[in-house]
């Protein structure tokens, strides 16, 4: 028998219960807490529970559900649409590129580079103003 204590609020804003396993502090989600109390069995490493209102402190069970990993994750994460419509930086021309290229014209920008560009006669002629 595992003697939980908390709820503790994190500094994340989510709850969490702490518990001693094998020596060791460790945490669970509250959510995760509750879940497992009202299902009588514990949760496998592959299943996740989300809280379908986004707000991490509402723990009803109305508003909690079981999710596979990859189901939560494929569910939080933000998708590009498949064509994305941008203006050069350089020339100014509307140009389309598709969801993987906007992927990575987006982690460029929080490189600090500038763009986009259309081209990369364009980017080479932006380039070699030294700017």
């Amino acid at each position: 028998m595992i003697k939980y204590n908390g709820p503790y609020l994190r500094s994340d804003g989510r709850q969490h219960m702490t518990y001693f396993h094998k020596g060791k502090k460790t945490s669970i989600s509250y959510a995760k807490y509750l879940m497992e109390q009202h299902l009588k069995r514990k949760l496998t490493i592959k299943e996740v529970v989300h809280h379908k209102d986004g707000n991490p402190l509402n723990n009803v069970f109305s508003n909690l559900e079981i999710k596979t990993r990859a189901k939560h994750s494929s569910d939080h994460v933000f998708k590009y649409p498949e064509k994305n419509e941008l203006q050069c930086f350089w020339c100014k021309r509307i140009f389309i590129i598709n969801r993987k290229q906007m992927s990575n014209r987006m982690r460029e920008s929080r490189r600090g580079k500038k763009g986009p560009f259309c081209s990369k006669s364009c980017r080479g002629k932006y380039s070699t103003l030294g700017m």
